[in-house]
This record gives C-alpha cells, structure tokens and sequence, in this order.
C-alpha cells in the first residue's frame, strides 16, 4: 500500500478496461458519472478487468461513495471502470 493520497479529477472511460484508482489506504473514495451523452459507467471493485453492467452501474447524473465509518475501513483494492459508449467521463474524488 501506498501513502493516503488526496485526488479530485475528471477522467475519461472509453469502451476498454481503464483503471481508476491504485490499491491504497484511503478514507474516502468518491466516484460520479459526469457524462453529457448517454455513456453509462460500470465501476468495478476489486478486479482488474471490469465489464458492462457487472458492478456498480452509474447512469449519467449518478454516483456511489465508499468512506471509512464506524467499523468499516474504505475499500483499499484496485478499482476499475468502463463505458458503454467512448468518451464517457467519471469524476473522481479520493482522500
């Protein structure tokens, strides 16, 4: 594991396979589909290849937030993303 990182930027996520974010200790991790078409983004938790409609599935608008709380510790793994549709955007919020 790497040193806790703080990191807030849009990324783009095509129709292959890109990864999001390194396995690391974080505290939070925040992820939304930023998008102006019609992309819809598939986030994958702990796998190196994600694939469509097989995770966590954010439509244009939508997000999902994992954060650190009263005994839960923030996933600390590799999470990976892909789009339906090329050029999609997903903002990414790590602390």
């Amino acid at each position: 594991m790497t040193d806790e990182i703080t990191r807030n930027e849009q990324i783009t996520v095509g129709t292959t396979n890109v990864r999001v974010a390194d396995e690391r200790k974080r505290k939070v991790i925040y992820f939304k589909n930023t998008s102006t078409g019609t992309q819809v983004i598939t986030v994958v938790f702990g796998r190196y290849t994600a694939e469509a409609n097989k995770g966590v599935v954010l439509n244009v608008g939508e997000s999902v937030i994992d954060s650190d709380s009263e005994n839960y510790e923030c996933f600390e793994g590799v999470i990976t993303a892909i789009s339906t549709a090329a050029g999609g955007k997903l903002s990414v919020y790590e602390r």
